[in-house]
């Protein structure tokens, strides 16, 4: 408008007009005069009243004039009947209307009408609306159109995402479209206040949204989204309720899932207030101390809940998230969610605000196009589905990731360093991976937590636990660790294989389900948050060996100390275990594991026995010491170590036999041999490795001829010790069926048939 006014003021075929800059609200008159004012416009005045708005206008002043609608009110016809008067009217879309628009137009006839609006009402075949008012002969009826979608690609403004809360949450179709979207009030509401009148009236509609237990429903599903998918970013978010009782509730029903510091409530109060709303009744000074907070990152309140007030015209750029339970549409919808689509930026958090984004409970944007009446490419440009975004997190992992991975050929040895070296020897190309990894990071942090992403964090598995600096009390300790000793080798290039390969054969009902190329790296911060937790366990484990000692117990207990896997920490390019890694690996790292065993009335020091022996024989092992016998034991692979444990002679057979659905093997002093399931379109093949003169189990010679005879021995063994042992309700290779979900039931519906299904 300020432009517009003094490219009029300035131009010779003006002629020395009067312009009017026509405002709705007192903070922007004096915002508005202060702006002329710098830019150093002579001829201007303030029309700060209806006598000196007629008075400006009868005496024919030439120049800018800034002033109120309102100021119209009672304005004599035909008060000043020239041509080149210049009528700037902002938020055009509802400033001239009912009898002050009247009196404007009435005063002034032949004046020249602009009007500004970022929600334009679009009703003319209704009789009213922006374009009866400031229609022109473009078809489009604009005479200049400055849009949603140029802003964005300006970077004036960002994209709005959207999500639909769960649907017990939202209003029923029904109620919603009969007491709300149908109401002919409601089309083209231009204000916060015709909405409320609407609102009022809709009786089931506002007992739904307000019920006691949807409310606490709510909250807790508002509270739990905040703390896993905005707070992680380091961003703040809006309650919008229904009305300022709404907002009351919703405030102590936060206060049960969230520290109370996190929210505040903000909204106008009466003295006729109930006992409830005049609990969150605020003064101005405290008002403008929340707000200023609000805006501030390091500074509580975290979240606002809102109804009326700062929907409009409150600036947050730190603003990201809204939850909406507020039903609204056209203008008052725009305007509200507008409020989360500025952009933000924070060099020293490395922090670059990607999108806003609406969590509706109401159900509004299940109906977009009835609840925003504009054109439908503007709709488009103004909100879009978050799940645009999980589309565009899977295209960047297709499209860019392989790029990076194609440069990794070796196991990330010195050459592939080399390459990387000289590769990204050019600023530009680290630029734009730089560029593309924030991107690909932020998605991810944006969508996580979502089942969508679980094919995207293989094979780096136990990801979400670990990433990141550690919280607890070690981390301090690994602070300055370097971890050498961790090999963080990159993708293999056989991984890689199975990845492209799974694309192409997994049915099309599942291509979604394995279609990554997500390459986390082991980044030392999560290799500190790792080890960190490590210390934790340790931690733990002292904690009982202590009671122990204390309660005289010591000499009397078995004491056993292990776990269920090991952890591959980036080892022939994996980074996790079992079927994080799928196929499944059963390479050392991530199979062996910590046997400590301190047997009772044992003491000095201790020894290391390098037999082969597997956690089943734990079982066996305890049912010794306690003097039980183990049923059925012809049957069973259990072995008690309690021989090996007291260092008696004892015939042992050096193997031991593992299983991860579609992987079983064998491991001996000599060999590893993987067997995989088949045959099946996923059959990746047999794996075999010479740990005599290949302990790091890097070269698989499963299909060289001169190890056949070896690869069929122990195929043979896998076979028979599984057919001894296996009870076959539960034998996966012969039909039978897990006692857990499956992580791959198509892998096993193929084999079995449509009707297989896990156990539970």
């Amino acid at each position: 408008m300020i432009k517009a006014a003094e490219l009029l003021f300035k131009a010779p075929k003006a002629d020395n007009p009067t312009i009017l800059l026509m405002i709705d609200r007192n903070e922007l008159e004096d915002q508005m005069l202060k702006n002329l004012a710098a830019l150093g416009l002579g001829n201007l005045e303030h029309a700060s009243s209806i006598r000196t708005l007629n008075k400006l206008l009868r005496d024919d002043y030439r120049g800018i004039i800034v002033t109120m609608i309102h100021k119209f009110r009672d304005m004599p016809a035909n008060l000043n009947t020239r041509s080149n008067i210049y009528v700037l009217i902002d938020e055009a879309h509802r400033t001239t209307g009912g009898d002050l628009g009247n009196f404007l137009m009435a005063g002034l006839p032949n004046a020249s009408y602009i009007g500004f609006t970022g929600t334009p009402v679009d009703k003319t075949a209704y009789g009213k609306g922006t374009f009866k008012t400031f229609g022109c002969e473009d078809d489009k009826g604009y005479l200049h159109k400055y849009s949603i979608a140029d802003s964005i690609e300006d970077g004036t403004t960002l994209p709005l995402y959207y999500n639909l809360a769960p649907n017990e949450m939202l209003v029923p179709h029904e109620t919603l479209d009969r007491e709300f979207l149908s109401l002919a009030e409601a089309e083209g509401v231009a204000d916060i206040e015709e909405l409320n009148k609407i609102l009022e009236r809709a009786v089931n509609l506002k007992n739904f949204l307000k019920g006691e237990e949807r409310i606490r429903k709510v909250a807790e599903f508002a509270a739990a989204h905040y703390r896993e998918n905005v707070e992680p970013l380091g961003y703040k978010a809006f309650l919008v309720g229904i009305d300022r009782e709404a907002c009351a509730h919703y405030k102590h029903a936060l206060d049960q899932f969230l520290p109370s510091e996190y929210s505040e409530v903000v909204y106008t109060g009466s003295n006729n207030d109930s006992r409830l709303l005049k609990e969150f009744h605020l003064d101005p000074k405290k008002k403008r101390q929340i707000r200023k907070r609000f805006c501030k990152l390091d500074q509580q309140p975290k979240i606002l809940i809102v109804t009326k007030k700062l929907l409009t015209g409150f600036d947050a750029p730190v603003l990201y998230a809204m939850y909406l339970d507020k039903p609204m549409r056209d203008h008052t919808l725009l305007q509200a969610i507008a409020r989360v689509n500025r952009p933000y930026e924070n060099e020293a958090q490395e922090m670059v605000k990607p999108h806003g984004f609406v969590l509706d409970f109401v159900g509004i944007f299940d109906k977009l196009e009835k609840a925003l009446a504009f054109d439908s490419e503007e709709v488009n440009a103004i909100v879009k589905d978050l799940k645009l975004l999980k589309v565009l997190f899977e295209n960047k992992m297709e499209s860019k990731a392989p790029e990076y991975l194609g440069l990794i050929e070796r196991n990330f040895n010195d050459k592939d360093v080399d390459t990387l070296i000289e590769h990204f020897r050019d600023p530009e190309r680290r630029k734009e991976f730089f560029k593309e990894y924030k991107e690909i990071e932020m998605l991810y942090e944006i969508i996580s937590p979502d089942a969508f992403l679980r094919p995207f964090i293989a094979p780096y598995g136990h990801w979400p636990s670990i990433k990141g600096e550690p919280e607890n009390k070690f981390g301090q300790h690994y602070k300055n660790t370097s971890f050498n000793s961790v090999p963080r080798e990159g993708i293999s290039a056989e991984l890689i294989d199975w990845l492209l390969i799974r694309n192409q054969e997994v049915p099309e009902d599942d291509f979604q389900l394995y279609r990554d190329l997500l390459r986390i790296p082991n980044d030392l911060p999560s290799l500190r948050n790792y080890y960190s937790q490590m210390s934790m366990v340790d931690e733990g484990v002292g904690g009982v060996l202590s009671a122990l000692r204390q309660t005289g117990q010591m000499e009397n207990t078995l004491i056993i100390y292990t776990s269920d896997h090991g952890m591959s920490l980036g080892e022939h390019g994996f980074w996790g275990h079992g079927e994080d890694t799928w196929p499944s690996n059963t390479h050392r790292e991530a199979n062996n594991i910590p046997l400590i065993v301190k047997a009772p009335g044992a003491s000095g020091k201790g020894r290391v026995d390098d037999r082969l022996v597997g956690t089943t024989d734990i079982f066996a092992t305890v049912m010794d010491y306690i003097g039980a016998d183990i049923p059925d034991a012809s049957h069973k692979s259990a072995r008690s170590l309690r021989e090996i444990i007291e260092d008696r002679e004892t015939d042992w057979d050096n193997a031991v036999f593992m299983e991860q659905e579609g992987t079983r093997a064998i491991r001996t002093r000599e060999w590893l041999f993987m067997k995989r399931f088949g045959p099946t379109s996923f059959n990746f093949g047999p794996e075999l490795y010479d740990l005599t003169d290949d302990p790091g189990e890097r070269s698989n010679v499963a299909d060289d001829p001169a190890f056949q005879a070896t690869v069929e021995t122990l195929s043979g063994r896998i076979d028979e010790f599984f057919s001894t042992h296996s009870n076959p309700k539960w034998n996966l290779w012969e039909g039978g069926i897990v006692k857990s979900n499956s992580t791959r039931p198509f892998l096993w519906k193929e084999a079995w048939g449509e009707d297989w299904k896990p156990g539970f």
